[in-house]
């Protein structure tokens, strides 16, 4: 895995009017992102021994933000614009970070329409320093830094070379396990050693859930990608409806996978799915630990995640089979019993994150990960080994575009700078799930899902069909629970 990219869609203030030049702007937008950079140690330490089994972080002395970050004006129409943002995403998701041990890993593009009031700002970083909530987390801050309007801080910002304070490393956000326990049964480890950690790949099982529908190829290494938007109206009956049947947006995801999946694949090659949820284990540490007063995971910038893994079985499998449509049929709309299907799947989704979430740390990954010795050989194992997961489904949430003013000097909602769209893309991983579903709205606004996957290791004609089977479901629903409104009423 290389690059994971958030971008967001900045309103400009009204000062800030289309013939504003572009130095001003990046003047401005340097003394924001250093104030950001600051706060948050992550964002300004380097790595060593990447390629030993004890890598380290590393602190800088000065960064330069030219390496980092890049503007460009983008001249045409609004299709010119959106076509050079989805290029802009493809360039930078493979892109390798190099020379980690002198700079951090993350890079910005902030695409400016010309004539417009808006950038696009394009935040990608190695999944190895940060995670998707982190990512959330510094564009929230990046956009109160700009409407604090600080136009005289410095920041020991000059020539765009930012010098960093020399005592940030003591606010370097601690690895999990040094915050809290992560305890694994005896029985459970003992399964884990010997299935996972020590089951060489020439002797591990295929079983009926692995995705043998896709084997593990490390070449070529290099993301597709396609997006769809769900207006805010529906997204907001989706969640009602979801709430109904007692599951969420992320539940219903993996409901609607499940069944697409199932009807594109032959029940030779996927007879039963393993599917994943990406979970933030910030809401598992504790603020102000005694090793580190100063913490609070809430808004710390680090790799706090984790996976929760989803078995559906045959027996669910040959059930929604069983209720595709005929070949040749002209009406293919989903039929009830099999949205009821999509539902059972999606509870059972809602069931497992849960009991996650009582369980908390125990049998967690993080816990699992302390008995591997060499975690590079690990991986290297397991690309021997058949694929594990089908899909796995990142959903960040909603992040707030418009905050509330936080005093009378900053512009009225409507006026100032605000966050006015969002899309999160994960690029492909060789080893892990086969398709990347990743999820990000900015709040009362729309929804934009992107599904990735590597390239000619899943075929890009099943690939589109997932994706158009994912967006048929997600207008369908509503619009079937509506007819059911309807029919239910009394004459």
């Amino acid at each position: 895995m290389r690059g994971v990219a958030l971008s967001c869609r900045y309103q400009l203030p009204q000062h800030f009017g289309p013939n504003t030049s572009e130095r001003d702007l990046v003047n401005f937008f340097d003394k924001a992102i250093s104030r950001v950079i600051l706060k948050h140690a992550h964002l300004h330490i380097g790595l060593i021994g990447q390629n030993t089994n004890r890598p380290r972080w590393i602190l800088l002395d000065s960064l330069n933000l030219a390496d980092h970050i890049q503007w460009c004006t983008i001249k045409g129409n609004s299709v010119d614009f959106e076509k050079e943002c989805l290029s802009r995403h493809r360039q930078l998701l493979d892109a390798k970070f190099t020379n980690p041990s002198t700079t951090p890993g993350w890079k910005i593009q902030v695409l400016r329409p010309e004539g417009a009031r808006f950038v696009e700002v394009l935040f990608v970083f190695n999944h190895t320093n940060l995670d998707g909530i982190s990512a959330l987390i510094f564009h929230r801050d990046l956009l109160q830094s700009l409407r604090d309007n600080l136009q005289a801080d410095g920041n020991g910002l000059e020539n765009r070379v930012l010098k960093l304070p020399p005592g940030s490393a003591g606010r370097l956000c601690p690895p999990p396990e040094n915050l809290t326990g992560f305890p694994v049964d005896p029985r459970v480890m003992r399964k884990f050693l010997q299935d996972e950690a020590r089951m060489r790949s020439a002797g591990y099982p295929k079983q009926p859930a692995q995705a043998n529908w896709t084997p593990i190829t490390a070449a070529p290494f290099k993301t597709q990608f396609r997006s769809i938007t769900i207006s805010s109206q529906l997204v907001s009956e989706l969640v009602t409806i979801c709430r109904h049947h007692g599951t969420t947006l992320t539940g219903l995801f993996h409901g609607i996978a499940l069944v697409s999946l199932a009807f594109l694949l032959e029940p030779s090659t996927a007879s039963a799915f393993t599917s994943q949820t990406a979970m933030d284990l910030r809401r598992f540490l504790p603020s102000r630990h005694p090793l580190y007063p100063w913490y609070e995971p809430s808004i710390a910038i680090s790799n706090y995640v984790t996976m929760l893994s989803h078995a559906f079985g045959e027996d669910l499998v040959a059930q929604i089979r069983a209720l595709s449509p005929p070949e040749g049929a002209v009406e293919k709309l989903p039929t009830g019993a099999l949205l009821d299907l999509v539902w059972t799947s999606a509870c059972k989704v809602r069931r497992d994150i849960k009991d996650k979430l009582q369980m908390g740390t125990r049998n967690d990954m993080v816990g699992f990960a302390q008995g591997v010795e060499d975690w590079r050989a690990q991986l290297k194992e397991e690309a021997r080994k058949p694929r594990s997961v089908s899909w796995v489904v990142s959903n960040l949430g909603p992040i707030d575009g418009s905050p509330k003013r936080r005093s009378s000097a900053e512009p009225a909602n409507g006026t100032g700078w605000a966050i006015t769209g969002a899309k999160f893309v994960l690029c492909a991983n060789v080893v892990a799930a086969a398709l990347n579903i990743s999820v990000v709205s900015v709040r009362d606004g729309d929804l934009a899902v992107t599904c990735s996957w590597q390239d000619c290791v899943i075929d890009s004609e099943l690939a589109d069909e997932f994706v158009t089977e994912l967006e048929k479901w997600l207008k369908y629903i509503p619009v079937s629970a509506q007819r059911s409104n309807a029919e239910s009423k009394p004459i």
